[in-house]
């Protein structure tokens, strides 16, 4: 989850300071480091600016998909063998399910 330290840091959409006052959503690092919109990822961002963002719909979309995690390694294997699937990646593999890639707008916001 991103560090916001009140009255320094900066939304990462409008580049104005965060405030005491100011309601505010964070992101943890889910992208990888060639996506286009690496820079939004593991921020934090005015609601106000995030509600009226050109890619609000694409980084949500992104953040449900979590491109980064890929069921096929060994290490999310292991894991689920050992200690079962957690619910947070159980949403994730729920999400890809009734996500179909083939449209296009789906396919071309998985690109970098």
């Amino acid at each position: 989850m991103a560090i916001i330290i009140i009255g320094l840091s900066k939304c990462s959409i409008c580049g104005e300071v965060i405030n005491e006052n100011d309601e505010i959503v964070s992101w943890k690092d889910f992208l990888d480091k060639n996506h286009k919109l690496l820079q939004f990822s593991d921020s934090g961002m005015h609601s106000n600016c995030f509600r009226n963002w050109e890619y609000k719909n694409e980084f949500e979309f992104l953040y449900q998909y979590q491109p980064l995690i890929d069921f096929n390694t060994p290490e999310v294997n292991k894991l689920i063998e050992d200690n079962g699937i957690p619910e947070w990646l159980n949403k994730i593999k729920e999400f890809r399910k009734k996500t179909t890639l083939h449209n296009t707008q789906y396919s071309k916001w998985l690109e970098k």
